[in-house]
């Protein structure tokens, strides 16, 4: 076998940078895993819509992680520096961006729906956030065929814009969709109580944080691919984005019900006295939430939590 040499490493993934990002990710398969179980536990009376979405979103990871544990260690520890080694791994990039793909479009359409659960009159901004995500759905899947049909020396394709388009359409759509979420309920945070702003507050922190997160992970992986094109970087990065699709969507899941606490609904038979007594009423802003919350996939109502 052929052993590399120090200035032949542009063949290779830039070993540092990937066992970081390797590591990182570990990190959040185990978070999502976690977060997986609080939701089985906590909302067992879903429906299979929700249940199929959070059993798809981990095992697509849970297959992620053993394949990238055993190429980092194939190509890390076991075989390390042997340019032979590459074509027995070529399909390994082509399965990440397959997996990060999958993830990003499921995260982005669920919140695009939530946004125009929120607000009906957004909904051309909707349609263009769904355009924008499965843009970046079809563009990732054609990365993936050629990573895995391509070259032999398990090269990048050089088809650039292809990546391009997959990581900037990502990008614009993860920045939409907040956009959306947040402006939706900034409308009806208006009219709620002064403890519902708070809940609905937090709410929008979250999903500002997240949009950026995502967006900000995908511009840079956006911007490494043509500078670093052979490097650790992007791929790495790619991993890293993937995990926190589903962890977002997760966080998503499971935070229903628990902005404001101190809300009770009212049930079918019991009509609020006046408006003179808001801790017996089920206020607008609660109700939309809720029904965003539940509304996916026609779930039933949120089970009793103890």
């Amino acid at each position: 076998m052929t052993v590399i040499s120090t200035n032949d490493t542009g063949n290779f993934v830039s070993i540092g940078v990937w066992l970081v990002c390797e590591i990182v990710s570990s990190v959040l398969f185990g978070v999502l895993t976690v977060q997986c179980s609080f939701y089985f536990s906590r909302f067992p009376n879903d429906k299979w819509g929700y249940k199929a979405l959070v059993s798809l979103s981990w095992l697509l990871e849970f297959f992620n992680e053993i394949f990238t544990l055993w190429w980092t260690y194939e190509l890390q520890i076991h075989d390390f520096g042997l340019v032979a080694l590459k074509p027995k791994f070529e399909w390994m990039p082509g399965l990440l961006c397959a997996i990060t793909s999958v993830n990003a479009v499921l995260a982005q359409l669920f919140f695009a729906r939530r946004g125009y659960l929120l607000s009906h009159s957004v909904w051309p901004l909707s349609l263009f956030s769904v355009a924008l995500a499965v843009l970046g759905f079809v563009a990732g899947i054609m990365v993936s065929v050629e990573l895995i049909t391509g070259s032999v020396s398990g090269d990048l394709p050089e088809d650039k814009w292809i990546k391009s388009l997959w990581t900037l359409s990502e990008a614009i759509a993860d920045i939409l969709v907040a956009s959306i979420v947040v402006y939706s309920l900034s409308a009806r945070r208006k009219a709620a109580y002064t403890s519902i702003r708070k809940g609905v507050g937090r709410l929008m922190v979250y999903t500002i944080s997240n949009g950026l997160l995502t967006s900000i992970l995908a511009l840079v992986e956006f911007g490494l691919f043509p500078f670093l094109p052979q490097s650790g970087a992007h791929p790495g990065f790619g991993l890293v984005l993937g995990r926190i699709y589903a962890n977002s969507l997760l966080a998503s899941l499971n935070l229903r019900g628990t902005w404001i606490q101190d809300k009770k609904p009212t049930s079918s038979a019991e009509e609020p006295i006046s408006r003179a007594e808001p801790p017996h009423e089920n206020p607008p802003i609660m109700k939309s939430i809720n029904e965003v919350d539940d509304g996916l996939f026609n779930s039933p109502i949120e089970p009793q939590c103890g």
